[in-house]
């Protein structure tokens, strides 16, 4: 009888304690793939093609950040002034790549010119907004030429993603509008 170990309370809530780090734990994992799963809904929301426009929009930055040291800033001679000009001349690009785009999803051809127009003139004002978002995050870690290097390719991934997802949507609006009024004649 003596060499049983005494029988206290500190065990039971070593077996607790245990059993409410799984629950927790297992909680975590819960939450993680709830967040995951939001994220890969947003993304089935695009189609496969709107997404490969985050491709083109990676080129469209790499080519920006070819474009402005090698091309422009030896005529201007000032790099603010040739990033201003390659950003305006991959602005071009966004607008042109959306008017590709706009060709599979409709069929009026004023639509897609005002729409590559439009894709143009908000990646124009909205480019430097976007990169301000990333820029910080990745000065903090390189120099400022890498920075730049990260950050157009992702500003310009983003804003081709959402110009393909607007299309897709005002198309789908359109045909919508169409059926209606078809079904109303």
């Amino acid at each position: 009888m003596k060499n049983k170990p005494p029988f206290n309370n500190s065990q039971n809530l070593e077996a607790d304690k245990t059993n409410n780090n799984g629950q927790i734990g297992q909680a975590g994992r819960d939450l993680y793939q709830t967040q995951t799963n939001y994220i890969i809904r947003f993304f089935k929301l695009l189609s496969e093609q709107a997404l490969k426009g985050s491709i083109v929009g990676v080129f469209i930055g790499l080519f920006l950040m070819f474009l402005s040291p090698n091309i422009i800033y030896p005529i201007v001679k000032d790099y603010t002034v040739s990033a201003k000009w390659a950003e305006f001349i991959c602005a071009i690009f966004v607008g042109l790549y959306c008017r590709l785009f706009c060709s599979n999803h409709m069929s009026r051809k004023w639509h897609k010119n005002f729409l590559a127009a439009l894709a143009f003139v908000i990646t124009w004002l909205v480019l430097p907004s976007v990169r301000e978002i990333f820029l910080p995050m990745f000065e903090a870690r390189f120099d400022r030429n890498t920075a730049d290097t990260i950050s157009y390719p992702i500003s310009y991934a983003i804003i081709c993603v959402l110009a393909g997802g607007v299309i897709e949507i005002i198309a789908e609006m359109t045909r919508k509008s169409r059926g209606t009024r078809g079904r109303s004649q």
